[in-house]
């Protein structure tokens, strides 16, 4: 993840399988982490339905706010009021945490650091309708919204769930750093 934040890899893709906690490591603590370094930093956060991302960016919200966080850490800077609820909230140094799911509109939303979490729904993977739309929507949504294309970063969360899935395609494209995270050895 720190490489990820630090912007050495702007294109990174994990794969692990389901039960592994991803999901709250990298859509919760990874934006609470990066927000200790670079407190200014823009996120958006995916997901391949709303109910989850908005439960996700909650449990950010709480981690940030948190008396452990807060004065484990001391980050010199507050969460806003004025932009505080369960799609879209802000801190005082101008970093936000936005969240969107496969499908919705994402007009006008920029980051710096796009986090995508298992951007195909399992119960229909074996859908090649419904693949290559949350894949089209993927390239030609989402990838739009970075802020600057020569260095803001995407990071990919996946379950690998089918040969023509996202995960796939990024690995064959041979432009992204994958890690394999095991279950158990």
């Amino acid at each position: 993840g720190e490489a990820f934040l630090s912007g050495q890899l702007r294109r990174l893709l994990i794969t692990t399988p389901p039960g592994t906690y991803k999901s709250r490591t990298f859509l919760v603590s990874l934006v609470a982490f990066g927000w200790l370094s670079k407190p200014s930093e823009r996120f958006l956060c995916a997901t391949n339905e709303i109910e989850l991302g908005k439960e996700l960016s909650r449990d950010t919200r709480r981690m940030v706010g948190s008396a452990w966080y807060r004065e484990g850490f001391k980050p010199d800077w507050e969460m806003t009021e004025e932009q505080d609820n369960q799609k879209l909230f802000a801190n005082t140094a101008g970093g936000h945490r936005q969240t969107t799911s496969v499908g919705s509109i994402v007009t006008g939303k920029k980051a710096g650091k796009i986090l995508v979490d298992d951007l195909h729904d399992s119960t229909n993977i074996r859908s090649i309708t419904q693949r290559n739309a949350d894949k089209r929507w993927f390239y030609d949504s989402l990838w739009d919204r970075q802020e600057d294309f020569m260095t803001s970063g995407i990071l990919v969360v996946e379950h690998r769930l089918d040969r023509a899935d996202l995960p796939g395609e990024l690995i064959a494209s041979g432009e992204w750093k994958e890690l394999r995270l095991l279950e158990r050895m």
